[in-house]
């Protein structure tokens, strides 16, 4: 009897399904998904969202509050709602500082063009808003990205992608 050769220690990569924004939101409406998910789109792949915890919930409204005494006139501060980073990329970030005024999104998603700012609250999720996300705020040429980092009670501040 012979020993089977050691399984091979290479790493590769199936190939994958890169979700659009369309096809991802036309599966929600019908139910596709189960009703108490919250996904999000990033660069293709869907992400689940975790709950926020008490402190991540408590933290989002006072954040929101100061950068609508900051950006006034030409400004909208949107809290967990959805902006369009790229064709295959929709994150909804904690908080996102868009110009224009209330209304002007109504027929579209603001987009990494309209944002100046964008916060992510971060605990649990930390690593996630660290890499793929900072990674995909980045690549759309959002000037401003925080992460009011939880943990190690800090704000961390990216700045020219």
């Amino acid at each position: 009897m012979t020993t089977p050769a050691p399984i091979s220690q290479k790493t590769f990569e199936l190939p994958r399904y890169q979700w659009t924004y369309d096809e991802f939101r036309r599966l929600a409406v019908t139910g596709f998904f189960p009703e108490d998910t919250e996904l999000e789109l990033i660069r293709g792949d869907l992400f689940p969202m975790e709950p926020p915890g008490p402190f991540h919930a408590e933290t989002v409204n006072p954040v929101a509050d100061l950068l609508k005494a900051i950006f006034r006139d030409g400004f909208v501060v949107r809290t967990e709602q959805p902006l369009t980073t790229g064709g295959t990329s929709t994150p909804q970030p904690d908080v996102a500082v868009c110009v224009g005024k209330r209304g002007d999104f109504r027929d579209r998603l603001p987009t990494a063009e309209d944002a100046r700012l964008v916060v992510e609250i971060a605990d649990s999720t930390l690593e996630k808003d660290r890499g793929i996300k900072a990674a995909d705020y980045a690549s759309a040429n959002v000037p401003e990205y925080w992460i009011v980092n939880l943990r190690d009670l800090r704000l961390e501040t990216y700045r020219d992608p």
